[in-house]
């Protein structure tokens, strides 16, 4: 008798599998990583109504002295910077107001954030995301909603990415190495605010482990708003963009708080005849191969229709 092979099986099950979409064998693989790595993480200890209590109120006593404290440095630093003095009368109050307010907002979620450990990191899509151990339960522990959809997430004070997906244990974090996500930013040197445009990932550091190369778009200082008047695409003084300026987000986008140190100037590319906007790269503020911890702070508030 002639013996079976299963070859012709085997062959035609490879072929399907390599014919999947990227996309969804990647959504596969992470749902896979969450399920296996909840088999791993600790069930966290729940607490008495007394303790939550107790420990919500001594978060709210810190929070308090350490905004007392840091408002009064950022409104000495405001008051005293070359900035207000040489151009006072540019600035107004309602400049003055509206950066101690953006500083207040940016404190408040910092001390309302979490910190979270990286347990899952595709090796596929290295600059693309991770998942980290803390998920809707650390939210019912707290009372209130800190990893959610679009909860900014940072490491050392510099913003690394946003939180795409909650579990019950876990939540994936998409770095802003990954092409698909866009952050509205602006240049800031010393104490002027200048250009204003928008990174994103390269096309290259998807798939390339320690590519952390950004792309940045559109940036210009065409119209005036709080921080002064428009300045010229070619001028010279001052230069509305340069290599080693500080990107920050500027809240544009809708998602991310402003303020937020993302990004420093690498490169800029020289303007053609015609162009109105500068296009640079950028390299992130922090490391991205050696993270294990990050630190998410609250999902932005919907804003309501007009």
């Amino acid at each position: 008798m002639k013996k079976k092979t299963h070859l012709p099986l085997i062959f035609f099950s490879l072929i399907i599998a390599l014919s999947l979409p990227v996309a969804f064998t990647e959504k596969l693989r992470n749902h896979v990583a969450a399920f296996f790595s909840g088999l791993f993480i600790e069930p966290q200890k729940k607490l008495s109504s007394d303790e939550i209590t107790k420990r919500q109120f001594e978060r709210l006593k810190n929070q308090n002295r350490i905004l007392k404290v840091k408002l009064a440095q950022v409104i000495d630093k405001l008051k005293t910077s070359e900035l207000f003095k040489d151009h006072k009368e540019a600035l107004g109050k309602m400049s003055l107001q509206s950066r101690r307010t953006e500083l207040l907002r940016l404190l408040e979620l910092e001390h309302d954030g979490i910190h979270g450990n990286i347990v899952y990191r595709p090796v596929t899509s290295w600059n693309s995301g991770f998942w980290v151990d803390i998920g809707e339960e650390v939210n019912e522990r707290l009372g209130y909603t800190v990893v959610g959809k679009n909860s900014p997430v940072l490491s050392e004070g510099y913003l690394i990415g946003i939180v795409e997906q909650v579990t019950r244990k876990q939540a994936r974090i998409r770095l802003i190495t990954d092409p698909d996500l866009f952050v509205a930013v602006r240049a800031k040197r010393n104490e002027s605010l200048l250009a204003k445009g928008e990174i994103h990932g390269s096309d290259t550091s998807f798939s390339c482990r320690g590519a952390t190369i950004l792309r940045g778009q559109g940036f210009n200082y065409d119209f005036a708003d709080g921080e002064g008047n428009a300045i010229d695409l070619r001028s010279h003084d001052p230069f509305i963009i340069k290599s080693n300026d500080i990107l920050i987000t500027t809240g544009l986008d809708g998602i991310f708080p402003t303020g937020i140190p993302v990004a420093r100037v690498k490169e800029i590319t020289p303007l053609k005849e015609g162009d109105y906007v500068y296009a640079i790269t950028a390299e992130p503020l922090t490391p991205f191969d050696v993270l294990q911890t990050v630190f998410i702070l609250p999902p932005p508030e919907p804003i309501a229709p007009n």
